[in-house]
């Protein structure tokens, strides 16, 4: 779109909620950010309403405004938690307040805060966006909250209410899509993936040189993960199957960069225990901007995700990276992932251990994923082909 059609749409005043710490280095903040920046690059303005933790962000045009914070409470984990609850009621009565005071062209809602937009959308006559980044049902289900039939139906419930009171919604997956059109059938879905997060330039060979010997990785075939270290993403079962092919790669070594200290600890733990102690590199959460060079020094890059369906944000990052990828060959990964770009496996140790020895001893079969993934992620899920799925979106009437 050239510089006079964008000067000549109008404007729009966003109210955003997301019941996140936004912003950390997880994904629904990541998303949350890049909405931001692209409405904001689109000429348009944001009121940004979230939770007291995190850290700021300055896009012009982008407003954060902070809930209090609530007694007892000084953090908030991944998925859904019982401490979200008095943060959610927070939330709601600032957004409500906030729409008193000002006229908004929309309300942009994320995760279980579209209720709240169904809410206040009819409220104040004000269109409702659901931007859906899980199944709320499914969420419970993966982060073992609760598989209890009343809670189940209350959820199935209340996300077909939310839906039924959007005039759109954004599904950061295909899979989303169908499961929104399933509870919803005439929901006007879109779905536009999450982006591959730019932190910086892509660092040279004297930098990627520096930061192997800083972690002691020189002569090493680095086995690199980022990302959280959840239960969902397999990691222990990533190290088994180390284990398992250890020998058979002798210069190898495991380079998990993310998690919390205690998962960071439970890790090395665990890790000792099978014998890789000593192969095994954790630095723990690394600064976002670092996130190139830490890729850029991996000869591969894992994703041993044992469960779920919606894409992991990570993995367009490593698209990007120019690194082989290795994950399972599971619904998350593969609707992002095919066999031209990845070796993709059972979601088992004995599995993901020939894959990974498959790309150790295959030098030419990792230069042609590598440049593979490169391209995919330029055509598909690069910031031009995001922020073209969104001005598609504005055009259509969904915000």
């Amino acid at each position: 779109m050239n510089t006079n059609e964008l000067s000549s749409q109008k404007k729009l005043k966003i109210l955003m909620i997301a019941p996140e710490p936004v912003f950390r280095i997880r994904g629904t903040p990541f998303s949350v950010r890049d909405r931001c920046r692209v409405l904001a690059n689109l000429g348009h303005t944001v009121d940004l309403l979230t939770y007291p933790f995190g850290d700021d962000f300055d896009f012009p045009g982008v407003t954060i405004h902070r809930t209090r914070h609530f007694p007892g409470i000084k953090d908030i984990k991944i998925g859904f938690s019982w401490q979200k609850i008095p943060l959610d009621g927070l939330l709601f009565i600032k957004a409500f307040l906030a729409m008193r005071r000002t006229r908004y062209d929309i309300i942009h809602t994320h995760e279980e805060a579209g209720m709240m937009g169904a809410i206040l959308g009819p409220l104040f006559r004000v269109p409702h966006l659901y931007d859906m980044h899980s199944s709320l049902p499914q969420q419970f289900e993966n982060y073992d909250t609760s598989t209890a039939a009343p809670v189940m139906w209350f959820m199935r419930w209340s996300e077909k209410f939310i839906l039924k009171h959007s005039r759109s919604v954004i599904a950061i997956c295909p899979h989303l899509k169908e499961i929104a059109l399933e509870a919803l059938p005439d929901a006007n879905v879109h779905v536009i993936e999450n982006l591959a997060q730019d932190h910086g330039p892509v660092p040279d060979e004297q930098r990627i040189k520096d930061v192997r010997k800083e972690f002691g990785l020189e002569d090493a075939f680095v086995v690199g993960y980022t990302g959280t270290f959840e239960v969902n993403q397999g990691l222990e079962m990533m190290a088994e199957a180390f284990k398992q092919v250890s020998d058979d790669m002798p210069d190898a070594k495991l380079f998990f960069a993310g998690g919390k200290p205690a998962q960071v600890e439970a890790f090395a733990a665990h890790a000792q225990k099978l014998g890789i102690g000593d192969r095994t590199v954790l630095p723990g959460a690394l600064p976002p901007d670092r996130m190139p060079e830490i890729m850029a020094i991996c000869d591969v890059l894992t994703s041993p995700r044992r469960i779920g369906t919606n894409t992991p944000l990570k993995l367009y990052s490593y698209l990007k990276s120019g690194a082989p990828i290795l994950a399972t060959d599971l619904l998350t990964h593969t609707q992002v992932l095919d066999d031209e770009i990845a070796v993709l496996t059972e979601p088992t140790p004995e599995a993901l251990a020939q894959g990974l020895l498959k790309l150790y001893k295959d030098e030419k079969l990792r230069k042609k994923l590598s440049q593979a993934a490169v391209e995919r992620e330029k055509e598909c899920y690069s910031y031009p082909a995001y922020r073209e799925k969104v001005q598609h979106l504005l055009e259509d009437g969904g915000y």
